[in-house]
């Protein structure tokens, strides 16, 4: 909206005495109303809107103050306040105000007009650090828009699963960010760890006699994850089960290669790059094809700590941030819809059944 409309429509409904109120301006390209820059932001859902909050320099000297909007419901125009009328006229992006009730988006942030360049210039990029909250024009593209076709879905009895795990698995179902789903997803694994050792040391002691393999056992627990994934693995899940899963990766041989074998770990089962590309000439992962590529009996002995490997290494690039890790991004989003989220929701099933 340009400046002369929203004059006009401030002092359409604001209308006073003074020339000099009311004044629209253009300020470091954001529009000034009354000498207060209006700057749409998001905060967090956990935030209490119900007061206003100043925001304060280093120094204690205040820099503006975000003011909160209903944005669950519908709200009449014509009982808008003049600051919050003024909040309107910077969101809506039309000229004329058509309908009589609006739901605001954002929140904001005002700023002085003298305040403005310091503001924009010294902390405005980092207000998701000191202040949790993101400038609109600041936020990353992350809308995830994949979908996935689901002809059939599998009913699985016999899971087993305690109602502490609730709130996870809600979770995972609201959540529109797969990456966010796969560390979830990740979660219910690492909560399978515990339970595995405890039952792995059970048996031990109802056979007798295994004193030096259970303390050995006790002393792996500290290890990394990989391990205890593989562990896992090799108790719980069929092998036999996996391959229209593994099948999925047929498509993402690029990003495979990028996560598997940048910055090569010792803990990749299958070492040899260029042997993983050459699976990609293959129709399809399963035993025959699996040993064609790395050799007899290969896919019996290394396809579970295989899928381990992917697993674990999926969630490190999806939750470390760091220069040894290959970072998952936007770009990423199909690789992890189409191939990750549903081998590790197969193997959290597997993992889960009695």
């Amino acid at each position: 909206m340009n400046i002369t409309k929203v004059a006009h429509n401030i002092k359409g409904r604001f209308p006073k005495g003074n020339p000099d109120t009311n004044l629209v301006e253009l300020v470091n390209g954001h529009i000034s109303i009354n000498g207060l820059c209006f700057l749409p932001i998001k905060v967090p859902s956990h935030y209490d809107v119900t007061t206003s909050t100043k925001i304060q320099d280093e120094s204690g000297v205040e820099l503006g103050e975000i003011i909160y909007l209903n944005k669950n419901t519908f709200i009449e125009v014509s009982g808008l306040t003049e600051l919050h009328f003024s909040c309107l006229m910077i969101e809506i992006e039309t000229d004329d105000i058509t309908e009589s009730e609006y739901k605001f988006k954002f929140d904001y942030l005002l700023i002085k007009n003298e305040n403005l360049n310091r503001y924009l210039t010294g902390y405005k990029e980092k207000s998701p650090i000191w202040g949790g909250f993101f400038h609109i024009d600041e936020l990353p593209n992350n809308k995830f828009i994949k979908n996935i076709s689901l002809p059939v879905i599998i009913a699985t009895k016999n899971i087993s699963l305690i109602n502490d795990y609730k709130e996870i698995l809600e979770q995972i179902v609201l959540e529109s960010n797969p990456f966010n789903r796969y560390l979830r997803l990740y979660h219910l694994l690492e909560l399978q760890f515990d339970m595995h050792t405890a039952y792995i040391i059970k048996e031990m002691l109802d056979a007798g006699g295994k004193e030096k393999e259970i303390s050995d056992t006790l002393r792996d627990y500290g290890k990394e994850d990989i391990e205890r994934l593989k562990s896992l693995f090799k108790s719980k899940v069929d092998k036999t089960n996996l391959e229209p899963f593994l099948n999925n990766i047929l498509n993402h041989k690029q990003t495979s290669k990028n996560i598997f074998y940048y910055k090569e770990k010792d803990s990749n089962p299958l070492r040899s790059v260029n042997k993983f590309e050459n699976l990609f000439t293959k129709t399809s992962i399963n035993q025959v094809n699996f040993d064609t590529v790395f050799g007899t009996n290969c896919y019996n002995d290394k396809i579970l700590a295989t899928i381990a490997y992917w697993i674990y290494r999926v969630r490190n690039c999806i939750a470390h941030n760091k220069l040894g890790e290959y970072v998952i991004g936007k770009n990423d989003e199909d690789f992890v819809i189409e191939f990750a989220e549903p081998l590790i929701r197969e193997i959290v099933k597997q993992c889960y059944k009695r």
